[in-house]
């Protein structure tokens, strides 16, 4: 969600960014400002677009209209212009809430999509790393919300990519590196 302005009363859009098997960290970087800065234009997403059309159905049509979708929703059978820009038929949805100020939270989980995972990041503030020798330093961290749909996967499964997800961010170079390179972790 990226907001026009910064006021209550202020638009809303959609950012989404598909990552591709080239994909780096610099490269999502460019893709992830590209669609903020077209989200704060004029023009709607292309999901905003779509509600905005069902919403001004009159309101027994409106309700059948989404009972036909939560329909094909459950057969996998929505159609790709509806859901291209949807969130929640996505891999992850990651929201930065400490880009305003705020601590990280966590996301609740939903029936609609895809999506089996949702990052909260909190706001930036220093921490104390220790090292071995007794000595410490001061370093920038975030706090991060994983919530996490079981129903898709086991324990197991996500035991080793939260570990994997650990590993890159004490490692942030092998973000450099294209997304389908194999990690040893």
């Amino acid at each position: 969600m990226v907001k026009k302005g910064f006021t209550d009363d202020a638009e809303e859009g959609l950012a989404f960014v598909r990552c591709s098997d080239n994909s780096t960290i610099d490269t999502l970087h460019d893709e992830i400002m590209s669609e903020i800065l077209s989200c704060r234009s004029d023009k709607p997403d292309n999901s905003t677009a779509s509600m905005d059309l069902v919403r001004k159905l009159p309101r027994p049509i409106f309700g059948l209209v989404m009972w036909l979708i939560h329909r094909l929703d459950e057969r996998g059978l929505v159609p790709l212009s509806l859901i291209k820009t949807d969130p929640y038929y996505a891999s992850v949805m990651v929201s930065n809430l400490g880009s305003i100020g705020l601590k990280c939270g966590y996301h609740h989980l939903c029936n609609w999509g895809t999506n089996s995972l949702f990052c909260v990041i909190g706001e930036k503030k220093k921490k104390p790393r220790f090292y071995d020798d007794g000595t410490f330093d001061l370093r920038d961290t975030v706090d991060l919300g994983l919530t996490i749909d079981e129903r898709l996967a086991d324990g197991y499964y996500y035991s080793k990519s939260i570990k994997l997800l650990k590993h890159l961010l004490q490692h942030p170079e092998l973000l450099e590196r294209p997304a389908c390179e194999h990690v040893e972790y």
